[in-house]
């Protein structure tokens, strides 16, 4: 969907006259020509800077992961602003220089993401149904992209971002929950072990 999103109206406008249009003078073809032709120009240098934003993502995860106790708080911060910048594309569309650099800041997270979640699977499932699992969450996120794509064609695109930005805002209340309950359970963790270590000390006192 970032193809059409970052297309102007006369791009978009030039796109469908030469589709739709069966009777078009020479002159009106060469110019709608030339119209689609600047659009598919620089798509190609449009997705490399992605691929770019992706790699100082991962590099951003790298540093900020240094420290032990940011590991789970990294994806916290990256479904956030994953989150807003799919809200700040569904409501600037028509301001494509504002879409752009959403969407670059949104591939950044893309970067963070892969990591971050890597290390989070590796401590919390198990290897040997590491796969299985990941294979059960796969179903419902396959099935929410056929339904997407079934329907897309139906919905406008400030529709299709808004359904993202929902997707995105949920992720980050469900991670927000997650974060919440791994501290509790390491703070009761600690507090046990706290409590094991009074009694140690007590039983060697007594003696």
């Amino acid at each position: 969907m970032w193809t059409p999103a970052l297309k102007s109206d006369m791009e978009t406008i030039a796109e469908q006259r030469s589709t739709s249009s069966t009777t078009t003078s020479g002159q009106e073809a060469i110019a709608i020509g030339d119209v689609i032709e600047t659009t598919s120009s620089y798509l190609g240098l449009i997705f490399s800077v992605f691929m770019i934003c992706v790699m100082i993502g991962s590099s951003c995860f790298k540093y900020f992961s240094t420290k032990r106790e940011n590991l789970y708080k990294i994806p916290l911060y990256m479904h956030l602003i994953a989150f807003l910048s799919m809200l700040v594309v569904t409501v600037f569309l028509q301001h494509k220089t504002i879409v752009y650099i959403a969407f670059l800041i949104f591939e950044a997270s893309v970067g963070v993401f892969y990591p971050s979640y890597g290390v989070i699977k590796s401590e919390k499932i198990p290897e040997d149904i590491r796969s299985a699992v990941m294979n059960i969450f796969r179903i419902p996120l396959n099935a929410f992209v056929v339904l997407l794509l079934l329907k897309i064609k139906y919905l406008s695109s400030q529709i299709v971002f808004a359904i993202c930005t929902i997707a995105h805002g949920t992720a980050f209340l469900c991670y927000l929950y997650f974060y919440s309950s791994n501290q509790h359970r390491n703070h009761e963790r600690l507090s046990q072990t706290d409590l094991d270590s009074i009694g140690e000390i007590s039983k060697n006192s007594e003696v």
